[in-house]
């Protein structure tokens, strides 16, 4: 299972290579809608199911990204809610790096270096990252994002259910992680906090490593490194949060201990 996660993630950052805004005026928005349209269609999925190979990975052309993968952010932060009445918000909020541009105003307020997320032509960047004709800079266009909220719905044969509402901090980190917690949750059914802090692995294409937690199973590393990944330890992480409604409406509700979090109730 783990071999085809990560072969996923490198799927799932390949793909991410050619998107971007599809709002303003220099966009081509018709081209990233059609990216987004076949990344999340049923025919694609069955497609990147037959480029895993279960018994090796491959290197990084296989995987055909347009460029390297954006970098880290480290001011990032993520709240999942869910209210008495049963409504669900899931938002992740972000000035970028450390303390944003570094510049704080006179009411206290830290500005933010969101241009950083963009890509410039023939440049690249502080992280040694290549750049991406998508994701250029122009007026009143986005930069491209990690940041995943996500409230997932799932419903069992029985007729019961589930709700779960989580993301996370953490950069490129971020979709990784909360995939994983989201698999532990409605796939594994384990309880919200065992998901959230279980040992995690990431994967972004470049650098062709699987990074670990310090933490993580020395037997799955074992296994990765028998498919032939080049398995690190990484000390950097996402952190996640989450809020889990099980199929007979008991809510559960944890904030990751990596940045010692508390989940409350408010009455």
């Amino acid at each position: 299972m783990y071999h085809r996660m990560v072969e996923a993630f490198k799927f799932m950052f390949a793909l991410r290579s050619q998107l971007g805004d599809t709002k303003c005026d220099d966009c081509d928005g018709d081209a990233v809608w059609s990216v987004v349209d076949n990344m999340t269609s049923i025919n694609y999925a069955a497609y990147v199911k037959s480029q895993i190979s279960d018994d090796t990975t491959h290197n990084v052309s296989y995987y055909r990204a347009d460029y390297a993968t954006p970098p880290s952010d480290h001011g990032t932060s993520h709240i999942s809610v869910l209210g008495p009445d049963g409504m669900a918000v899931s938002v992740t909020s972000s000035v970028n790096t450390y303390f944003g541009s570094k510049v704080v105003t006179g009411d206290g307020v830290i500005l933010n270096n969101e241009m950083d997320d963009f890509s410039s032509p023939n440049i690249t960047n502080s992280y040694g990252l290549r750049p991406s004709e998508s994701n250029y800079i122009s007026p009143g266009k986005r930069p491209l994002s990690s940041t995943c909220p996500v409230v997932a719905v799932k419903r069992s044969e029985s007729g019961g259910t589930q709700y779960l509402i989580t993301g996370a901090s953490g950069g490129t980190r971020i979709p990784t992680s909360t995939a994983q917690v989201i698999w532990r949750v409605l796939s594994l059914n384990e309880p919200i906090d065992e998901a959230i802090e279980a040992s995690r692995l990431h994967h972004q294409l470049l650098p062709n490593q699987v990074q670990v937690e310090a933490s993580f199973p020395d037997d799955i590393i074992t296994y990765l490194e028998s498919k032939g990944h080049n398995v690190t330890k990484d000390f950097n992480y996402a952190v996640v949060q989450g809020v889990h409604v099980n199929e007979v409406g008991v809510v559960s509700a944890h904030s990751d201990s990596r940045k010692q979090g508390q989940s409350v109730v408010v009455t």
